[in-house]
């Protein structure tokens, strides 16, 4: 499943990072539903690879390429575009609470965001005791998802000599992330005003556990 050429860019360029985004969308949606939001986006934005809820890996984009998918509001993003691979995994994201039921994010009001439609189980959320960029709780990313991500990052890192070593600060703006430094990090290291993605226990694990494996 593979986006049209026409929807990134055939320079081929060398990777130094890999960057870790979430959709913001129904995981019941998977990756074709990414794709085709992607496909009737003028801003011809995406990511490399996509990982649906049921762990399922789907190449979008040819790493060699590259494509926008960071969207910094300065000179450094197509540099960092270029230098990157990013991975989406098909989840919510950031979560309302309302009547102690956990839905999708809605529309953005001054008082916070209002709850959206689709009900999210409570077995498939994880609360923060403060909020993180906005949001107490997040729909959770699967164990298979977490798995998946696991050997791609394996396989990315060694095919294009990434350090597989942990940034503890890759959930908070990164200078590392924004000077282009080697590593993997999340949308959250390049922007405050980015969600993606958020710091669950067991995906911080396989992280830090990532280059010892």
């Amino acid at each position: 499943m593979l986006l049209p050429k026409e929807q990134h860019f055939s320079e081929p360029t060398k990777k130094r990072q890999i960057v870790l985004h979430h959709t913001v969308s129904n995981p019941t949606g998977g990756a074709e539903a990414v794709w085709h939001w992607w496909n009737s986006n003028p801003e011809r934005i995406g990511t490399h690879y996509v990982i649906d809820y049921s762990g399922n890996v789907y190449l979008f984009v040819e790493e060699t390429y590259w494509i926008h998918h960071l969207g910094i509001r300065d000179n450094r993003n197509t540099t960092l575009n270029k230098g990157s691979i990013g991975i989406e995994l098909v989840a919510w994201g950031g979560l309302v609470k309302a009547n102690n039921l956990f839905y999708n994010a809605g529309q953005w009001t001054p008082k916070g965001w209002t709850a959206g439609r689709v009900r999210i189980a409570n077995e498939l959320v994880t609360e923060y005791d403060k909020e993180y960029r906005s949001f107490s709780a997040y729909q959770s990313y699967s164990k298979g998802q977490i798995d998946s991500l696991q050997i791609l990052l394996k396989e990315l890192c060694e095919r294009h000599n990434i350090p597989k070593k942990f940034n503890s600060d890759m959930f908070e703006l990164s200078d590392k992330a924004l000077s282009g430094e080697k590593g993997i990090f999340s949308h959250t290291s390049y922007r405050g005003d980015k969600a993606d993605i958020h710091p669950q226990k067991d995906l911080i694990e396989m992280l830090q556990n990532l280059d010892k494996n």
